[in-house]
């Protein structure tokens, strides 16, 4: 009996779209990953957490952002029920 793979949902949240899109190219390419999702901004991810609805396994956040800016963001995201789980 043929067992289905666990599939992560990931999130890119980074201001820089050429760095956005080498990432997503990265992940995609390794097969671990069923939703890659595309956000450039700390208030759109935070946004997207907010709402619910889908469990993030992964949130890569850029270096590209300020680091207090990136932890408090982390921190909120943490209190959700969407990013409560996910690794940052």
């Amino acid at each position: 009996m043929a067992t289905e793979l666990f599939k992560m949902h990931a999130m890119i949240v980074d201001s820089d779209l050429n760095s956005r899109m080498k990432l997503k190219q990265a992940t995609a390419s390794c097969n671990l990953f069923s939703t890659i999702v595309q956000i450039g901004t700390l208030q759109d991810a935070s946004a997207k957490l907010s709402v619910g609805g889908e469990q993030w396994d992964v949130v890569f956040v850029s270096c590209h952002f300020d680091e207090h800016e990136a932890l408090s963001f982390v921190g909120r995201a943490k209190e959700t029920t969407a990013g409560q789980d996910a690794a940052y």
